[in-house]
């Protein structure tokens, strides 16, 4: 049976998802190839608790975390290290809580509820602000989908924005401001600390943010 993620706290840096009082999407510790080949059962990939109310999964033999059929989702991005930009459809497993009515989904390691990994999203940065790549340069490497010629400002990808004014949101108010591209590359620098030492800066990045950033994320 899958634990139940954390709670997010305030101030954390969780990746791609409104805030709100209860999270309603957890991660199984599977990443999204080994998911699209070898999904997870229902009674496999089955929360703990329901993220609603906390009611167990089961409660004096009886389920209480109902399995509610599957969902499609469109992923972006590139889905491992050096890999191109791609779109795929993977199957996430949903979940109703009898208590409360709830709805939940699992899915793969990664996995937001819009449509990039968090590691695609943290390598984003990188490119951006470690690497300083222009933003047309970033949405080549990370989205398969061309941007709009017709745009007000084609030349710009406001998402890498919005990405990282999380992490420039999340830090508080400080004696130091600092600009969205320094708060994107600090937030890239701390996921690259935690990935594979021998390896290259882009496969340090993807693999410390799929470490350092699991369960629900504050970012819409």
């Amino acid at each position: 049976m899958l634990a139940a993620p954390p709670r997010p706290r305030p101030g954390g840096t969780n990746l791609e998802e409104k805030p709100r009082a209860t999270p309603r999407f957890a991660h199984f510790d599977r990443d999204v190839n080994c998911w699209r080949l070898s999904p997870p059962g229902v009674s496999e990939a089955r929360l703990a608790c329901c993220l609603a109310c906390d009611t167990p999964a089961k409660v004096d033999g009886r389920i209480i975390l109902h399995g509610h059929g599957l969902r499609a989702r469109v992923l972006r991005g590139p889905l491992e290290p050096g890999g191109e930009a791609c779109e795929i459809e993977v199957l996430v497993r949903r979940y109703q809580c009898q208590r409360c009515k709830a709805v939940m989904m699992v899915g793969p390691r990664g996995l937001t509820p819009r449509r990039y990994l968090s590691m695609v999203i943290v390598l984003a940065l990188w490119l951006w602000s470690a690497c300083t790549w222009l933003d047309a340069s970033v949405r080549a490497r990370v989205c398969p989908v061309p941007s709009n010629p017709y745009a007000a400002r084609p030349e710009r990808w406001t998402t890498l924005r919005r990405w990282a004014k999380v992490f420039a949101d999340a830090r508080g108010p400080s004696s130091s401001p600092e600009t969205l591209r320094q708060a994107a590359h600090r937030e890239a620098q701390r996921c690259r600390a935690q990935g594979p030492p021998d390896a290259s800066d882009e496969a340090r990045v993807f693999a410390g943010a799929a470490l350092a950033h699991r369960g629900p994320s504050l970012l819409a």
